[in-house]
Order: C-alpha cells, then sequence, then structure tokens
C-alpha cells in the first residue's frame, strides 16, 4: 500500500486509551452540548511501525452520546 511505499516499513500496531473526561467551555460550543452535563471521551492514539517507530499521535474528543469506538486487530 501507500504507507508502506512512503514509510519503507509496515504498520505495524496502534495503542488506543479511551477515557472520559468533562468538556471546556470551548468544547460545549464545538460539540453544541450547551448546558447539559455530558461527558466527553478522549482517545489518545499511538501508531507504530514494524520497526517500532511512531508514525502517528493523536488525541480526539468526541460527544460521549455519538461515539462509538470500534476495534479491529490484525495478527
Amino acid at each position: 500500500g501507500d504507507a508502506e511505499f512512503f514509510y519503507a516499513a509496515n504498520v505495524g500496531r496502534a495503542q488506543k486509551h479511551p477515557r472520559a473526561d468533562m468538556p471546556t467551555e470551548q468544547e460545549k460550543k464545538w460539540l453544541d452540548i450547551g448546558d447539559q452535563v455530558l461527558p466527553v471521551l478522549e482517545v489518545e492514539q499511538v501508531a507504530y511501525l514494524d520497526d517500532g517507530r511512531i508514525f502517528e499521535y493523536s488525541i480526539s474528543r468526541h460527544r460521549a452520546d455519538r461515539f462509538e469506538l470500534k476495534s479491529v486487530s490484525i495478527h
């Protein structure tokens, strides 16, 4: 695939760390939460190439009532 060509390595693994938190005032506006008492779910992800190098790091925050985390493991 393109990732293999670009990095000259294969995608190895990814770690996702989901956790609940309360939104900031700005996030309440961005996520259209308003005055509701509604947590957000934060997902921190680190993806590695098969040689151990990190090629992706992200933190995303989502409305808890509109989020579903699905995971697929390939060995």
